[in-house]
């Protein structure tokens, strides 16, 4: 016991600079000696933070407020009639711009001109297009819409459908 004492005061001793070791003259009790550790210490930070575990994403499920279809089938009558209505307003705004112009070509050839025939086929011309432009862009669109569903239909029994995902308006 002893021995191990000596041991540890000559370890302390050692080890502290000359300016702080005690003087010869003092005892041992006055000397607090500190026994050296066989590892160093680690602080205990680890205890001061808070311990997070990650969590697998494979539990977050999606918010229900969500859903999720697929389009399998679109109605071949139904996308026509969109597509020729859609069509129809096309041709008037197309219609009513040709109008326009045409407006401005009689305007421009009454003014050069003094044969009132040129006017008179820019102003049937104009009209024309308001009436002409709407049925023939509505036919159009009407039939690529329906062999667009027509498409659309043989490929997604092929493929699966179009998958689409919804949310609704929090508002």
């Amino acid at each position: 016991m002893m021995d191990e004492n000596s041991q540890e005061e000559s370890q302390m001793q050692s080890s502290n600079p000359p300016d702080q070791s005690a003087p010869s003259g003092s005892s041992q009790e006055s000397q607090e000696v500190f026994p050296i550790p066989a590892e160093p210490v680690q602080p205990q930070a680890e205890a001061t933070q808070p311990q997070v575990q990650p969590q697998s994403t494979a539990s977050v499920s999606q918010p229900s407020n969500r859903q999720r279809v697929k389009i399998k089938r679109i109605g071949i009558l139904s996308y026509a009639l969109f597509s020729g209505l859609a069509g129809v307003i096309m041709g008037l705004i197309f219609g009513l711009l040709t109008s326009l112009f045409s407006l401005f070509g009689m305007a421009i050839g009454a003014a050069f001109s003094s044969d009132s025939s040129a006017g008179l086929l820019s102003l049937v011309f104009g009209i024309g297009a308001l009436i002409i432009f709407p049925i023939i862009y509505g036919g159009m669109a009407f039939v690529f819409g329906a062999l667009g569903a027509i498409f659309y239909n043989i490929i997604a029994k092929i493929m699966g459908g179009i998958a689409i995902e919804f949310e609704p308006n929090n508002k």
